[in-house]
């Protein structure tokens, strides 16, 4: 059975938030009905990503929220990043990767620009040779 892989998909604004501050989310429109697919979990991040990977049989795996994505790029868990980037600095708020105890170097796999100024990249983490 093949097995799915572990992406990511994320909006942060130019300067690099995913939430203003006191996690203000007023910047980036959200849907106000989330899938019943889409669920709150907590716990070890290798845990939490293998029972996602065997629940979804054999399907891709969805992360989103910036602590559990540093966790997973932590642990080198993730396949596939799309970061849209919003046409607005916030200043201040939630970072995306602050926090990271190593560098993360991501390769570009592809971009696009929409007419409303957003600018979508999509990457995946560079692994190199020997490592685990």
């Amino acid at each position: 059975m093949a097995t799915g892989r572990v992406r990511v998909y994320i909006a942060p604004s130019l300067d690099g938030f995913i939430a203003g501050p006191g996690d203000d989310l007023s910047w980036r429109p959200l849907d106000p009905g989330a899938p019943a697919t889409v669920r709150a979990v907590a716990g070890d991040i290798r845990d939490m990503v293998s029972l996602a990977l065997e629940a979804a049989g054999g399907r891709d795996v969805y992360l989103d929220g910036g602590r559990l994505i540093r966790q997973a790029a932590e642990a080198d868990l993730i396949d596939d990043l799309t970061v849209t980037v919003a046409p607005v600095a916030l200043g201040e708020g939630l970072p995306l990767f602050a926090g990271l105890s190593r560098r993360y170097p991501l390769e570009i796999l592809s971009h696009h620009s929409s007419p409303g100024g957003m600018v979508q990249l999509r990457m995946r983490p560079c692994r190199e040779v020997g490592e685990g």
